[in-house]
């Protein structure tokens, strides 16, 4: 069988559980029925990251290289693949493969909340360039070591990049004139964009994957060029299409199980801490004082720390579970209800497999997740309510056509060839190219 090399430069390692990380290995999986596919990822983060070897992927790091071009000229890849997104990395590639005439395909598979105001996104920006990174327990691949928090590690690391997004741009002959103008555009319109993930098409690829309608709009009106947009749905619901079943009626329990999900609202810059501490703290709390309701605690899989989680709820004197890795649909099963918040796809999960899902904003801050909907989950804006938010979530009943009506407008199609679609439409381009 032919071999084939992709690149995938991403902030997150080949063996943890991102939204982007899954969607990239569907993607794979398809070609690799067609071609030994080997997948290289060129990890963007502040710390080198501890794993297994294996002869599924290899892993480099960027700043064991000068630019782009170099690791291009070195791992002669018959592709490059990452999340479009408007980042160095993602301008470093996309012009250095252009400049190689290696393929680059972008992926645009979850929008970005809406009608935020400017410095919403500025506070959280600057907040992670001042922090200590996003990164956690995943920094390992079979334990949970944490790294030795560093004061103003993002920051350098952020200029680490842009160092690197510099030095390829002057490889790939960008003038010292084209260099001063792009420095001058380029850290406001990060920053300050209106939207959380921004979408340029000095990032986009020979081909720009996309799961809705409504992102495709978005990239035609940034202006990116229509021949280059295709519209396959979201590769990361494949898996859960095989598993899918209706989770909507009441278990066979007594007690009301709840499954509380966090969300990575500190980690991504837009909550302090403490906040997200109190929060979580007070809703477990509230929940728990109703002996009919039992409650467990679902971390985020990729960015949450567990140990931190365990002293919290330790320190808190709560005696209750506490998942993080598991396999989410299966958890599904187990539980009524889901309480989720902030920016989640636990949301979209939850509807796909017709959950009862109470959505809370203590904040009124529910525009930060794109995906909610009241139609068919259930709002809850106080502490106090959410007992009885509970009940009705439990007698809601909700229509098959609001259920549809609402994966057409967010995901797209649920069909299980989302990844079969992508890899098709790769292996044209790269096919075009040969």
């Amino acid at each position: 069988m032919e071999s084939f090399t992709i690149l995938i430069p991403c902030m997150r390692p080949p063996f943890s559980h991102g939204i982007e990380i899954i969607q990239f290995k569907n993607i794979i999986k398809e070609i690799g029925k067609k071609f030994n596919v080997k997948p290289i990822w060129v990890i963007f983060q502040p710390d080198k990251i501890e794993h297994e070897k294996t002869s599924d992927y290899e892993i480099i790091y960027y700043d064991n290289y000068k630019n782009a071009l170099e690791i291009l000229e070195e791992k002669n890849p018959d592709l490059i693949l990452f999340d479009g997104d408007l980042t160095c990395y993602s301008i470093s590639f996309a012009l250095a493969g252009k400049f190689k005439n290696i393929p680059v395909v972008t992926t645009f598979f979850v929008t970005e909340s809406e009608n935020n105001p400017n410095f919403l996104w500025a506070k959280s920006r600057l907040r992670i360039l001042f922090g200590n990174g996003l990164m956690r327990d995943e920094r390992s691949a079979n334990t949970n070591k944490e790294m030795n928090p560093k004061k103003f590690k993002m920051l350098s690391f952020g200029l680490n990049e842009y160092r690197f997004l510099l030095r390829t741009l002057k490889k790939i002959n960008y003038s010292n004139f084209d260099l001063l103008r792009f420095m001058s555009f380029f850290p406001r319109f990060q920053i300050f964009s209106e939207q959380d993930t921004v979408k340029h098409p000095l990032a986009s690829g020979v081909l720009n994957l996309c799961s809705t309608p409504k992102i495709v709009k978005k990239l035609k009106n940034a202006g990116f060029l229509d021949t280059t947009i295709f519209l396959c749905g979201n590769p990361y619901f494949d898996n859960l299409f095989l598993k899918r079943r209706d989770y909507s009626n009441k278990l066979n329990n007594p007690k009301t199980r709840i499954l509380f999900c966090t969300s990575s609202l500190h980690e991504h810059g837009m909550w302090s801490k403490q906040k997200e501490d109190n929060f979580v703290i007070n809703i477990i709390k509230n929940i728990s004082e109703n002996k009919a309701n039992e409650i467990a605690l679902k971390i985020h899989p990729s960015t949450s720390s567990r140990k931190e989680y365990e002293e919290l709820l330790q320190t808190n004197n709560l005696n209750i579970t506490l998942y993080q890795k598991e396999d989410f649909v299966t958890l599904l099963a187990e539980y009524d209800i889901v309480i989720c918040y902030g920016q989640t796809t636990t949301i979209l999960e939850g509807v796909l497999l017709n959950k009862k899902i109470i959505f809370i904003d203590f904040f009124n801050e529910h525009n930060l997740n794109q995906f909610f909907d009241e139609s068919v989950m259930t709002y809850c804006s106080k502490l106090n309510d959410l007992d009885t938010k509970i009940q009705t979530s439990l007698e809601k009943i909700i229509s098959k056509d609001r259920y549809q009506k609402y994966i057409e407008k967010h995901i797209g199609r649920f069909d299980g060839n989302c990844s079969t679609l992508a890899a098709n439409e790769i292996l044209k381009i790269c096919n075009k190219k040969n």
